[in-house]
């Protein structure tokens, strides 16, 4: 979706410089009429602009945050986490979540309490549900993340801003946060994903909006606005031109293997730890019933060991990490008493290099990513492409203040300074805005390229040294329910396979 703005193909207009940093109210007439509803009740009357400024901070990749300090609020007005949290400036959203911070303090008075509150928008709820092993065969990412948010998380829409961008043939998930898995798909598509303030999934490609609106050093104040405190930013410090991801196991093609019988045990080695084939949900096996030159295969019912037991003659039980196949009875005396087919699993790892980038400063910068979870080549290379893209030219940005509103991460903005030869459309990486007395706003801005801060390489370091559970066909989930030790339960803890 893309939204133009008037000026988008017209040059910027000569007009006389407005230094914006010798006036405290630049623009008198955009002003915010803020009001702050917490499960529904009004609390705009606590705030105190001279004491305390809200403030709202949009980053991209990031979720929006909103923090304040509400005084004398009475004691009944109740405020804690998870509460629901909805700014507004006049009927429009500007933020909407839940609160995940708050501290009380008595009021000067000691008869009601001054508030502390930070909130986050919807998306950390997506940080809150957890899936299931699983894999899919033959789906889109859009179907994917469809089935898994309707299932875990029904309150958010993840059909109508839910764009197809990749049909994959196979993707495992080990046991991961809808979060991560988003994150996940995002790293292998290029695609990129927020929850808006009406609870709507958007999940795209390109989905570019643009203000309607630009900044200058030269404004016209009708479609181009003054900023001040104007700077450049240039950070090599995550910059890389090389990338090895570190997967898991990865699997074979389809494969079928003949595997010997003793004729005295009923146990049967197998060379690798093997999954299913492309399309089933377990491996396939077949006892040889006849003789060695005229095998007669008969299908075996294969079951995950220590989740079920054999139980009849066909019944197979499969020991994935010993790596057994075992019956009732003893195996034939054949060489070929068993066939199996299924996909073996092979230690991955694929490098990826940039030679123009490297080209360009003269050297190799070589940068890990470990992921167990992945262990399809075809992902691994397009995730090494990504991480290229995004961090083999440095991260260059620029940032200023203005005094202008409107303003969120992710939307395209048209910038002009003379000074650093700056003339194009950028986008907002980061707006972090002060709500002052009579609702006027102070925001700072990134544009182009984003800079992480020290918090941000940190957690982008985790991430990357992260030992993440791999997809795995067995597994069991002991689920214990509390119960009030007061009481008298008759069975209060339910054991569940997944």
């Amino acid at each position: 979706m893309t939204i133009t703005h008037p000026f988008a193909t017209t040059a910027f207009q000569a007009y006389p410089a407005f230094q914006t940093s010798l006036s405290p109210y630049v623009y008198p007439n955009d002003l915010m009429n803020l009001s702050i509803k917490i499960n529904g009740v009004e609390f705009k009357d606590y705030l105190d602009m001279q004491e305390d400024q809200p403030k709202i901070v949009s980053v991209v990749k990031q979720y929006p945050t909103f923090s304040c300090k509400l005084f004398n609020v009475p004691s009944s007005l109740t405020i804690s986490n998870w509460l629901q949290i909805i700014v507004y400036d006049n009927a429009n959203k500007v933020f909407a979540g839940q609160i995940t911070y708050n501290k009380g303090t008595e009021s000067d008075d000691c008869a009601n309490i001054d508030w502390i509150i930070s909130a986050t928008g919807y998306a950390k709820l997506l940080e809150t549900k957890l899936v299931s092993a699983r894999k899919y065969d033959n789906q889109t990412d859009a179907y994917i993340l469809n089935d898994i948010i309707t299932e875990k998380l029904p309150e958010i829409d993840a059909t109508t801003y839910v764009t197809a961008l990749k049909t994959f043939d196979e993707i495992p998930f080990g046991r991961k946060s809808i979060k991560e898995i988003l994150d996940y798909i995002c790293g292998i598509t290029g695609g990129r994903w927020y929850v808006d303030y009406d609870l709507r999934l958007h999940y795209f490609g390109s989905e570019m909006v643009s203000t309607i609106f630009g900044f200058s050093s030269v404004p016209d104040f009708v479609n181009t606005y003054p900023f001040y405190e104007f700077s450049k930013i240039d950070n090599g410090n995550r910059q890389y031109n090389v990338v090895e991801i570190i997967g898991g196991n990865y699997l074979s093609p389809n494969e079928t293997i003949y595997l010997a019988g003793t004729g005295g045990s009923n146990r049967i080695n197998l060379p690798f730890k093997y999954h299913a084939p492309v399309g089933q949900s377990s491996i396939q096996v077949w006892r040889n019933d006849g003789t060695e030159l005229t095998p007669v295969w008969t299908p075996m019912v294969v079951k995950s060991a220590y989740l079920a037991t054999a139980d009849w003659p066909t019944d197979c039980l499969f020991y994935y990490e010993e790596k057994v196949l075992e019956q009732i009875s003893a195996w034939p005396a054949f060489n070929n008493a068993v066939k199996l087919t299924g996909r073996y699993e092979a230690k991955l790892r694929v490098r990826v290099s940039d030679d123009l980038a490297i080209a360009a400063v003269g050297r190799e910068i070589e940068y890990p990513y470990y992921d167990d979870s992945i262990i399809d080549k075809d992902i691994a290379r397009t995730l090494a492409r990504e991480l290229l893209a995004a961090n083999s030219g440095g991260i260059q940005s620029y940032s200023f203040k203005c005094e202008k509103r409107g303003l969120q991460a992710g939307m395209i903005v048209p910038v002009y300074n003379g000074t650093f030869s700056v003339n194009g459309s950028l986008e907002i990486q980061k707006v972090s805005t002060d709500i002052d007395i009579g609702g006027q706003i102070v925001s700072e801005v990134e544009v182009g390229r984003y800079n992480p801060n020290l918090v941000d390489a940190i957690i982008a370091l985790k991430k990357a040294a992260k030992k993440t559970t791999a997809y795995n066909e067995e597994g069991a989930t002991d689920w214990t329910l509390n119960y009030n030790e007061s009481c008298t339960p008759t069975e209060s803890h339910t054991l569940t396979a997944s």
